[in-house]
């Protein structure tokens, strides 16, 4: 089954070393959240453990993974999040994510900009 979010914020934050998008059903306490992470630099330890890919966590630590992702697609305020076989195992998520923004445009469309910076020769990222 598929994992659906209404998200109704989201947070970026970019250090110039870590890329961090949530998004969360709440921003005072979240019950459900999707949280991309991806380093911009990643070094020889990160590559040795596999931790050069994007991370992603769903709704807590337990169900999170390094290079789940097979590719994003992203619509109007919308994002679907196709899963590797594997993934959807580690993750328990039956089939894909897909989140609805419920946010700003302009904050979705930042977000999207964001995943496809970070996401080249990773994943395929189609931005409509």
């Amino acid at each position: 089954m598929d994992y659906v979010l209404n998200a109704t914020d989201v947070a970026i934050e970019d250090d110039d070393k870590v890329l961090s998008i949530c998004f969360f059903d709440s921003r005072i306490e979240p019950f459900k959240y999707v949280q991309l992470q991806k380093s911009w630099c990643a070094d020889e330890q990160d590559k040795a453990l596999h931790q050069d890919t994007s991370y992603l966590e769903v709704d807590d630590q337990s169900r999170a993974m390094y290079g789940a992702i097979a590719s994003m697609s992203s619509g109007d305020c919308s994002l679907r999040i196709a899963l590797h076989p594997e993934a959807q195992e580690k993750l328990r998520v039956g089939g894909e994510i897909k989140i609805t923004l419920l946010c700003t445009k302009e904050v979705a469309d930042l977000a999207f900009q964001k995943i496809s910076m970070a996401s080249a020769h990773e994943f395929d990222f189609q931005n409509s």
